[in-house]
């Protein structure tokens, strides 16, 4: 997790200012700045970018910077850029490269919760105010085990589900017990309201972003890790430690949802074929190295000569699997993208993939093997059971999610 900055209150609250417009001169191609993308009208039915076909540099920042303005109907990995940081902030976008309707609501959202003009583009100001966003709030690590909290959402009194009962594990486990039940009821909401004034916050019984960050700092501070309870194969404890360690990174991966959970799946097949097969303990999931010169990193074995910086730190790391599983990014070789997790979801639903052959024979169909993961080819072989097992949670509800003490 990173450090919260702390800012001086002139930057906390920034006052609306009049409509972010892009300047009327246009840029000829030959004076585009270096690292900039070159912004093109396209249809709405226009495919997803493909970030590597454009400049790698490319961010928010590079193209603002420059004096344009990101708004509706660009396409380019700038604006890619910017629906992962309205992600990671709560504001949900579709994160395909496209400036359209879903994330013209998304920046609206963000420009009325921090005092900018909603205007829906994005401009110096809004940058700004996105940037004071991010050093305000750390990276919240619990945050995709609640995708009902964020800005003007909460989880109060009456709520029962998968949410309810990981709230509650982890307010037993930083000091303030109740049952995980699954239910909000009144020994919930006691608990949450000790909770909160212990943080010496508003105690409103609820659980909103506010209180999810003091959450997220109290699990840190203890240590405490998430384990995604998924009933794998003797040997296969590490595989439940990196369910929960993706989970906790990246909302892609989360298990209240068919596709979170597909992703989740193909992610931990991936891993134990490639490293953590049957026995293997590490939880160096992300830092591990091996392979031809030493220069495959991590339980996917991304090879560094060509993906150094999208697995620079963890984050990045799940952040760029997900991309590949989800189809905003394309295969490490280079082979098309597409959404294998909703694919893997459909398949799941009308019985193709029945069981662990099922699935590696989807995973075969799809590109999952050879000069793309070659450990998947011959893993199988050494991971009795995984498949199945596997099947066997995509068939099933949403698993247990439980902290525990690292």
């Amino acid at each position: 997790m990173t450090t919260t900055i702390a800012l001086p209150p002139s930057l906390l609250r920034l006052p609306a200012i009049a409509a972010e417009v892009r300047p009327a001169t246009v840029r000829p191609v030959s004076a585009r700045p270096q690292g900039v993308a070159f912004e093109v009208a396209v249809a709405a039915t226009a495919p997803a970018v493909d970030p590597s076909a454009l400049d790698d540099g490319a961010t928010v920042e590079t193209q603002v910077g420059a004096g344009d303005v990101l708004e509706n109907g660009d396409r380019s990995v700038a604006v890619h850029d910017l629906q992962r940081r309205l992600n990671r902030l709560g504001y949900g976008a579709a994160i395909d490269g496209q400036f359209g309707q879903s994330t013209t609501t998304a920046v609206q959202r963000f420009q009325g919760d921090h005092g900018v003009a909603r205007t829906g583009r994005v401009g110096p100001t809004t940058l700004l105010a996105l940037r004071v966003a991010e050093a305000r709030r750390p990276d919240i690590a619990i945050a995709p085990l609640f995708p009902s909290v964020g800005p003007g959402r909460h989880l109060s009194e009456g709520a029962r589900g998968l949410e309810v009962q990981t709230l509650q594990r982890l307010l037993t486990m930083v000091g303030h017990p109740t049952n995980a039940d699954g239910s909000f009821g009144l020994i919930t909401r006691a608990a949450l309201v000790d909770f909160q004034r212990a943080a010496r916050i508003a105690p409103t019984g609820q659980l909103g972003p506010t209180t999810l960050q003091a959450l997220n700092a109290r699990v840190d501070a203890l240590g405490v890790d998430v384990v995604v309870q998924l009933d794998l194969p003797a040997g296969y404890g590490s595989l439940e430690k990196l369910a929960g360690e993706l989970v906790t990174l990246d909302g892609r991966f989360a298990t209240t949802t068919s596709s979170g959970r597909s992703a989740l799946a193909i992610a931990l097949a991936i891993g134990g074929t490639e490293v953590f097969g049957q026995g293997a303990t590490g939880i160096d999931f992300f830092t591990r190295r091996g392979g031809t010169g030493n220069n495959m990193l991590g339980f996917a074995q991304f090879n560094l000569a060509y993906h150094a910086a999208e697995t620079s730190s963890p984050q990045r790391y799940a952040a760029y699997l997900a991309d590949i599983l989800t189809g905003v990014e394309v295969m490490p070789n280079s082979d098309p993208a597409a959404n294998h997790a909703s694919a893997l979801s459909a398949a799941i639903a009308d019985g193709r993939v029945r069981d662990g052959a099922g699935l590696r024979a989807f995973l075969d169909a799809r590109g999952f093997g050879g000069s793309n993961w070659q450990g998947i080819d011959d893993g199988w072989g050494r991971t009795p059971g995984l498949g199945d097992a596997l099947v066997r949670f995509l068939q099933s509800s949403a698993p247990t999610v439980t902290p525990v003490v690292a």
